[in-house]
């Protein structure tokens, strides 16, 4: 999307500059031509430069939703951590309770072969 299109129009930029540095031949460039030239190539450095701005602006947009992605996946393990200690320590309150069922109808059962 938009930073496609901005590094599309970087490489563009860049491109457009890196060809007012070709060689020229120095015949027939009037102090004009080359005034011209120069203003050329110092708007193409511009446009460059704006255009370098403006990918830097999404590299940092882009770092900044990385960001708060990695804080969003170390918030949702913590949970996931805390709610597997829950789980655990559920589990363990469950064998305690078994253990005292288990225990209760021993003691029943007891009870009964004693009235027998």
């Amino acid at each position: 999307g938009r930073c496609e299109q901005a590094y599309s129009d970087l490489q563009e930029s860049l491109r457009r500059l890196l060809a007012m540095y070709r060689p020229m031949s120095a015949a027939g460039l009037t102090p004009k031509i080359r005034q011209w030239h120069n203003s050329e190539k110092m708007g193409l450095a511009s446009d460059v430069a704006k255009d370098a701005k403006r990918m830097l602006s999404f590299c940092r947009e882009i770092a900044g939703g990385v960001k708060h992605l990695d804080s969003e996946n170390q918030h949702l393990r913590r949970a996931i951590q805390e709610r597997n200690l829950a789980v655990l320590d559920t589990e363990k309150k469950n064998q305690v309770i078994e253990k005292d069922l288990l225990k209760s109808e021993l003691n029943f059962q007891h009870s009964i072969k004693n009235m027998v």
